[in-house]
């Protein structure tokens, strides 16, 4: 099975589960919140108050996992990809004292396109080189042209590279090859997730200590 398909059914049964993974939450959600009026012990309180906390970051974990299998978009509209590259190029270059090369063409369609999406897109591209890079001259590279019916973009990096055997795998919710990883390991899946609702294809090459390059293919006609 190849991989597109395996995650297009992976997407469709974490759509499923997360139905019943949301009762699960709202129910204890519900019974600490009751609980937490009723009891005066100080222990208690703060015991119950970590059981809301831990429940506020499963609700943020299931809301990302939605972005993996949610199918349809609304509030699409015409945007220039390259401004909202340009923005996030800036921002992570004083941020993170990385340098970015941008070869965005003049030429290319306006998109249509969920705005905030395309944004998290770009985001979690510049954030997974950052958090991955394992180098201290962290060189990004953006690069924007079309061909034929294709909007084309796409982000590579100097750092550490992956594994080949591991190429397959990196779009899968949950699956990261850091250790002792402190994220959740979503965000390259949400990046498959906000492709797959723009009607475009994104790929992935890389060299183990060399580099790694993504490229998202849109289809604009």
């Amino acid at each position: 099975m190849k991989r597109d398909d395996l995650l297009s059914m992976l997407a469709d049964i974490i759509s499923r589960i997360i139905h019943d993974y949301n009762n699960v939450i709202g129910a204890v959600e519900g019974y600490a919140t009751l609980l937490s009026a009723e009891v005066k012990d100080s222990g208690a309180i703060e015991d119950l108050n970590e059981i809301l906390n831990v429940v506020s970051k499963a609700s943020k974990i299931r809301n990302k996992l939605a972005l993996f299998y949610r199918k349809n978009v609304s509030g699409k509209e015409y945007i220039d990809i390259n401004d909202i590259i340009a923005q996030k190029s800036s921002h992570y270059e004083n941020k993170s004292n990385i340098k970015v090369n941008l070869e965005l063409s003049k030429n290319i369609p306006s998109l249509y396109a969920k705005n905030d999406e395309i944004d998290l897109m770009i985001t979690e591209f510049f954030e997974n080189s950052i958090y991955h890079s394992k180098k201290e001259n962290l060189e990004i590279s953006v690069k924007t042209y079309s061909i034929e019916n294709d909007l084309i973009l796409e982000f590579s990096d100097n750092g550490a590279g992956i594994k080949e055997e591991n190429l397959d795998k990196v779009f899968f919710p949950f699956y990261t090859t850091v250790e002792n990883n402190m994220k959740e390991g979503l965000g390259l899946s949400w990046i498959w997730g906000v492709s797959r609702r723009h009607n475009a294809k994104v790929e992935v090459e890389s060299r183990e200590g060399e580099y790694l390059k993504f490229t998202v293919k849109f289809k604009i006609k």
